[in-house]
């Protein structure tokens, strides 16, 4: 028996940018299509508690709550009568504003003039020059190692990105609009990239196959969080989403996929029945259920699409 947790984003049409967080419509449709014919799609509390014996299940799961979830990609899946768990970043849901990595995309990364970069983070003015704007690219690595091929814009984009992403969710708001101020033509936000409104969550969560899940409240690095202070956006995440949708929320995915001993204890504490990570592991029988693996899908064509699945659950 092979189980394994498919990980998603986005399905839309966006362009290429440093992160590969969204898949076509098209392609995911495909992707459905091969799953249909290749396994069995089964919930994410079927999948972990072993209740289906199939030879080849999948589960499908969704990071963050970006609108499209609802508009582009549960049309998709209730088309296929596929179900899908959808993790909520809570603290976005209704926010009139992107997500914070994909505003300083935007401020960065979508523009060709040239110009002067100022933020400021904590009292402190940071200031670059950038005059070109930057090539194409499909992926950004963690990895030092690579970003000698980076172009001079893109290692601004990664240098701000690594000041960013370990802030509270106020301080680094605070630095974008810093930032954006700080820019001769800043290029106007993109409704497309926006988390879902509450009546959109509503209308998701009220569909039979569709779980709701939590993604903590502002998306942080859980595990370089104090103790309490992980514990406040694993409970009140887990809080709002219930009294919101009059339901219990069972599943959770830590944010950047980063965890820890703690991490995992202040999930299960919490009311939690499970929880996902993304490291690329088949879900073995007896597997923890609050470290369970996925793999992340990205916006591959079919046959490449079936390739990647085929490889994954030969491991």
């Amino acid at each position: 028996m092979k189980r394994l947790i498919l990980m998603y984003h986005r399905v839309a049409e966006c362009e290429e940018g440093p992160w590969p967080l969204s898949v076509t419509p098209t392609h995911f449709s495909e992707h459905l299509q091969v799953l249909q014919d290749y396994a069995v799609v089964v919930s994410l509390e079927v999948l972990q508690s072993g209740e289906c014996d199939a030879d080849r299940q999948v589960a499908l799961t969704f990071d963050d709550g970006y609108a499209d979830n609802w508009h582009s990609a549960w049309p998709l899946l209730q088309e296929s009568a596929m179900p899908a768990t959808f993790f909520i970043v809570t603290g976005c849901v209704g926010r009139n504003r992107e997500f914070w990595w994909d505003e300083l995309e935007r401020l960065l990364l979508r523009t060709d003039v040239g110009m002067e970069v100022r933020i400021d983070i904590a009292g402190r003015t940071r200031t670059w020059r950038v005059s070109t704007k930057p090539s194409p690219w499909t992926r950004l690595s963690w990895r030092r190692a690579d970003h000698g091929s980076l172009d001079p814009r893109q290692r601004v984009y990664h240098e701000i990105y690594q000041l960013l992403w370990p802030l509270p969710d106020a301080e680094r708001l605070a630095a974008l609009d810093s930032l954006a101020s700080s820019l001769p033509q800043a290029p106007p936000p993109d409704s497309a990239s926006r988390p879902m409104q509450m009546e959109e969550l509503k209308a998701l969560a009220a569909e039979e196959l569709a779980e709701i899940g939590s993604h903590t409240v502002t998306h942080p690095p859980l595990p370089k969080l104090p103790r309490a202070l992980q514990a406040d956006e694993i409970i009140r995440s887990k809080a709002y989403l219930e009294e919101s949708l009059g339901t219990p929320i069972q599943s959770f995915s830590y944010p950047y996929n980063r965890q820890s001993r703690t991490t995992r204890s202040l999930v299960e504490r919490n009311g939690f029945a499970r929880a996902c990570g993304g490291r690329g592991k088949l879900v073995e029988r007896g597997a923890a259920p609050f470290d369970l693996s996925r793999f992340a899908a990205k916006d591959w064509d079919a046959n490449e699409f079936r390739l990647h699945l085929e490889e994954w659950m030969a491991a």
